[in-house]
């Protein structure tokens, strides 16, 4: 039997020496952009939020691709910020 999995990518990316350089007034664009490179990706964009240093990516990771290849096609086009700082697994609870 196949079980699906459902694997949840949260991402930050810092920008560059942590420069405040992502101002409030772009922050919105900038979210509406990358949930727009999510879509086209495949890829289920579940929270897209930050600061002006640096910015948080919460999405479902599809099926076809591998944890690698979500992180890196991100990376590949997210304007602002210019390095990945970590990113991981997130976890849901089993119902009860």
């Amino acid at each position: 039997m196949h079980q699906a999995n459902h694997v949840r990518i949260h991402v930050v990316f810092g920008t560059k020496d942590r420069t405040r350089s992502i101002a409030d007034a772009v922050q919105p664009q900038l979210w509406r952009y990358i949930a727009g490179i999510g879509l086209n990706l495949g890829i289920e964009m579940n929270a897209i939020g930050g600061m002006e240093d640096h910015l948080h990516l919460l999405f479902l990771l599809p099926q076809a691709l591998s944890v690698a290849t979500g992180g890196a096609k991100d990376q590949g086009r997210v304007p602002h910020p210019e390095r990945s700082e970590g990113w991981g697994s997130v976890m849901r609870a089993p119902p009860s």
